[in-house]
């Protein structure tokens, strides 16, 4: 059995026979330094995605096997010196279907609607880093070793979402700082899968790779990028992160009448993450947790 789970992603369950040769890899595909064309913030405006790599997620896994998915997806990918950048166009053949729902961080659930990748960036086939976002904004990351997800790990990164009328988009940053990658002053070699969940009757589970049925290790399917520079890996071997999340719900006594809401609550967390050497790393906010069995 081999497949994607807990509140993210169901279970794949296979019980297809050998469909014939394993799939066959592609070259890496080249991902730009996105730095000369970046806004006066400093971040990619609209004409800055134009210079970035583009992949098609038309891909459906599941309930389909590596069939035609039923809506287009496409993602952009490019990098600066300290992130790594994430565009999502989510079109949907009726836009005013996309609800969004407001959830709390890591809440996501099946019936939502959300993109986002599993990323290797060692091309190691052993674990990846999973960062998703709804089309409401909230976001879920997880680290995923082998067949175990821990959902326990969180680390610093944002997204934004917004209604379109083709769909919806998300931008993702992920801060290289947030992550381990490799000391190396040549172009790096990363693996990417994205990923859209569309639900409606069903739901649809869409990635730009196809999946070979016949294994059990998900990031062997994962795309391979290069970038087209070195990467500058962060050079702190040890990092605490505080955290404070701050919520307050409301109810209403019927539909017509004004929310009431409740006392604002306020949940504090902290992060250790230590290098024992260069490429090796601990992070507490995993280790502490529970584990998922995929």
């Amino acid at each position: 059995m081999r497949g994607f789970t807990s509140k993210v992603f169901c279970a794949l369950i296979l019980a297809l026979a050998a469909t014939g040769p394993a799939l066959a890899a592609k070259a890496p595909v080249t991902i730009p330094l996105l730095t000369p064309w970046l806004g006066t913030n400093g971040k990619p405006t609209v004409a800055t995605w134009n210079h970035a790599a583009r992949f098609a997620v038309d891909n459906e896994i599941q309930p389909g096997h590596n069939v035609p998915a039923p809506v287009h997806t496409e993602a952009f990918a490019g990098y600066t010196q300290t992130a790594l950048w994430l565009r999502f166009v989510a079109h949907d053949p009726h836009p005013a279907d996309v609800h969004i729902k407001y959830r709390q961080h890591d809440d996501l659930e099946n019936n939502d609607e959300y993109v986002g990748i599993l990323f290797n960036p060692f091309n190691d086939t052993q674990f990846a880093y999973e960062f998703f976002c709804s089309a409401g904004g909230t976001e879920m990351d997880a680290f995923r070793q082998q067949n175990t997800e821990y959902d326990s790990y969180d680390t610093i990164w944002s997204c934004n979402a917004r209604l379109t009328p083709q769909g919806y988009e998300v931008v993702m940053e992920i801060p290289f700082d947030s992550l381990k990658i490799p000391h190396s002053r040549l172009p790096q070699i990363w693996r990417i899968l994205f990923f859209r969940s569309w639900s409606r009757a069903v739901r649809h589970q869409i990635t730009q790779a196809k999946l070979d049925y016949d294994s059990n290790c998900t990031m062997c399917d994962a795309e391979l990028v290069r970038t087209a520079t070195a990467v500058p890996a962060p050079d702190r071997n040890f990092q605490v992160i505080p955290s404070l999340t701050l919520s307050q719900t409301g109810q209403r006594a019927t539909p017509d009448s004004r929310f009431e809401s409740g006392n604002p609550a306020a949940h504090a967390g902290i992060d250790a993450r230590w290098a024992i050497r260069p490429d090796p790393l601990l992070d507490g906010g995993h280790l502490s947790g529970q584990s998922r069995r995929l």
